[in-house]
């Protein structure tokens, strides 16, 4: 996206717009239908689609959640977008789509030109070609056990824990109820690091910052979150980096959902998940491939 996106933020076109979503990713996008075009929203899109089928197309992924569905903007959109990107070999695919929508495009004929995937990992594997996922690595995974382990101890002064490492499977939801994520990418290496909380635990260390352990989910709380991915992340990183990996710098996102947020589906591979003990409750560390 990085050659012909300097005339068009996509993501600040989408945010101008409440029928449609875009997200970019490493060498796709996800584009999610919210709800029915109008004749704005589809002129905006059509101005997108320029950029989309420029000089680097992207695969696309339309996520389909919520729609019934395709209207006869969006089907329009859609086609347009499968004829420009088939001569540049790349693919649409569907996601989250529901069995009224899947009877819909059949209906319509489209079911060939947007073929609905299961699940993130195989709308990735059908527009890559079905490459298998990256292997994860221990290497990687150790110097976030301690620098997750060091970032609390710094801000909450606990100390903490480490318990038995467990296998996620692709797709999985996350463990806790808000959770900060980070991407970890060295190139030829991509995943995303996450440390998740349940609420009882995140509220009592953040009581130990401020007192009285806080009720719900308020910006201190969220901070806190933030501020101990980040630490952890940054410190791991460094550690990496000092073995040659070369991981680029990245901004921690920080949730209220156990699913994963649009512009970290990619993120839809197996993982690893570190639980961490303290006298405040359990948190827990993720480590997640790129599909």
């Amino acid at each position: 996206m990085a050659d012909n996106t300097s005339s068009l933020d996509l993501t600040a076109l989408a945010n101008q717009f409440t029928e449609f979503g875009i997200y970019p990713h490493d060498g796709f996008l996800v584009i999610r239908m919210f709800t029915n075009l109008n004749d704005r929203s589809a002129a905006a899109l059509n101005t997108a689609a320029d950029v989309l089928l420029g000089t680097t197309p992207q695969h696309i992924v339309f996520d389909c959640f919520g729609m019934n569905d395709l209207p006869p903007l969006w089907a329009r959109f859609v086609v347009g977008c499968s004829r420009g990107l088939a001569k540049s070999n790349r693919r649409v695919v569907g996601l989250n789509a529901s069995e009224a929508f899947k009877k819909n495009l059949a209906f319509q004929g489209l079911d060939k030109t947007l073929p609905v995937c299961a699940n993130m990992s195989e709308a990735l594997a059908k527009i890559t070609g079905g490459r298998q996922s990256q292997a994860l690595d221990v290497k990687m995974i150790n110097p976030f056990l301690g620098a997750a382990a060091a970032a609390i101890q710094t801000q909450m002064s606990v100390a903490c824990s480490t318990g038995t490492v467990s296998n996620l499977p692709p797709n999985s939801l996350l463990t806790g109820d808000i959770s900060g994520l980070i991407a970890l990418d060295c190139g030829s290496f991509r995943a995303v690091v996450v440390f998740t909380f349940p609420k009882a635990t995140i509220f009592n260390l953040v009581g130990k910052l401020i007192g009285t352990p806080p009720i719900e989910v308020t910006s201190m709380v969220r901070g806190s979150v933030g501020e101990i991915t980040n630490m952890a992340f940054t410190r791991g990183k460094k550690t990496l980096n000092e073995m040659g990996y070369g991981i680029k710098s990245a901004v921690p996102k920080v949730i209220e959902t156990q699913e994963m947020p649009p512009e970290y589906w990619q993120y839809s591979g197996p993982g690893v998940k570190i639980p961490f003990n303290t006298v405040c409750g359990a948190y827990y560390a993720e480590i997640r491939l790129a599909a």
